[in-house]
């Protein structure tokens, strides 16, 4: 059994800020909401794992808290 063990963080709040890259790099940050991504990992726009786990994930916590919340209403 092959395991590729990870951590994953739902962050909340956050504002985009400076970048500091290495001169090699070229990573543009791209802000969506998260109805799109969860929109672009179906449409396999996003294709890497792990993103598409943690954009999924996120999804499922944001929903059942929102339903949490209207029940108790």
């Amino acid at each position: 059994q092959v395991l590729s063990p990870s951590r994953l963080f739902l962050a909340r709040g956050l504002k985009f800020g400076e970048t500091e890259q290495e001169e090699t790099e070229d990573i543009r940050p791209l802000k969506v909401s998260l109805e799109e991504a969860v929109r672009m990992v179906m449409a396999g726009e996003i294709t890497q794992a792990l993103t598409g786990l943690v954009i999924l994930k996120a999804e499922r916590i944001v929903r059942e808290e929102r339903e949490g919340r209207e029940r108790k209403a």
